[in-house]
């Protein structure tokens, strides 16, 4: 509705310089990146037309609120929560990048608490999303489900609330209940809209993870390769490429799966090493060898 808004104001007005810019980030958030360039004016112009050529870009890539970052923190996620707890300028958005961080890493209790500390600053629509993803992944089904409730009542008539994250979620809470079938169905809406910065793979990434669980390897390693091959970096290739090469394992893919792993380690060097997902991928390795 925000997009017809905005065309009709550019076709209305044709000297206005508003609608443009603001047409251009709701296309960008689709995945409609052509359009974007054509449509953009300003700082995200250059992003779009990079997009739009098949170039990777090096702005990260947003979702569920204010974008995903790399898991491999300079100072590790002991520090990064250390700047949060002691900075007068933490916000919601900040303790949400940490607790999925910390989930994706295999620290489940730190993520929820994480996750708790966001919806003590803001329950808005970025931040119920943002956590209830963390629940999610973290298999906190009730917690997740609360927040999705709460989502839907408040904001379930819009197009990002409706058919991303909420898809993605519910497709999470399957997973943690051990419903594979059922959490591919339920990303269904959210897959046309996972090139786009509003959902920055997040569906495909639920999509390959789904389609492991279901013994579907193959499909799996192909959804994990979607999302390394994504332009926009975020937090899901680094465990795409660790999923990825779980899959091209469970193929007999054996050199392949050695590589992958080998990548996937060089990123948390000097980084946190020891926590259970790199020590995992160092055991995986190991047999691979």
């Amino acid at each position: 509705q925000a997009e017809t808004a905005y065309r009709s104001w550019r076709q209305t007005y044709p000297d206005d310089p508003r609608p443009g810019p603001r047409l251009c980030r709701l296309e960008l958030q689709q995945g409609q990146w052509g359009e974007a360039s054509n449509d953009c004016q300003g700082g995200d112009r250059a992003l779009a037309q990079r997009l739009a050529a098949g170039a990777p870009a090096a702005e990260p890539a947003s979702g569920f609120g204010d974008g995903r970052p790399p898991l491999a923190h300079p100072g590790g996620l002991s520090g990064w929560q250390a700047s949060l707890q002691h900075s007068a300028t933490a916000n919601a958005a900040g303790w949400l990048q940490l607790g999925l961080a910390q989930a994706l890493l295999g620290l489940p209790g730190a993520a929820r608490t994480s996750a708790s500390r966001a919806l003590h600053l803001s329950r808005e629509e970025s931040t119920l999303a943002g956590a209830a993803l963390i629940y999610g992944l973290c298999r906190s089904a009730h917690l997740a489900e609360d927040l999705d409730t709460e989502l839907e009542q408040r904001f379930g008539q819009g197009t990002l609330a409706r058919d991303i994250e909420l898809p993605v979620n519910r497709a999470w809470v399957a997973l943690s209940r051990h419903q594979p079938q059922a959490a591919l169905s339920l990303l269904a809406p959210a897959l046309p809209y996972a090139r786009g910065l509003a959902a920055a793979m997040a569906p495909v990434y639920v999509q390959a993870v789904a389609l492991q669980a279901a013994g579907r390897a193959a499909e799996a390693a192909a959804a994990f390769q979607r999302v390394l091959d994504y332009p926009l970096p975020n937090a899901w290739t680094e465990v795409s490429r660790v999923g990825l090469a779980r899959a091209e394992a469970a193929e007999g893919q054996r050199d392949a799966a050695r590589a992958e792993l080998q990548q996937a380690l060089a990123v948390w060097q000097g980084a946190d090493w020891n926590l259970p997902l790199p020590r995992s991928v160092r055991r995986a390795l190991a047999r691979l060898r």
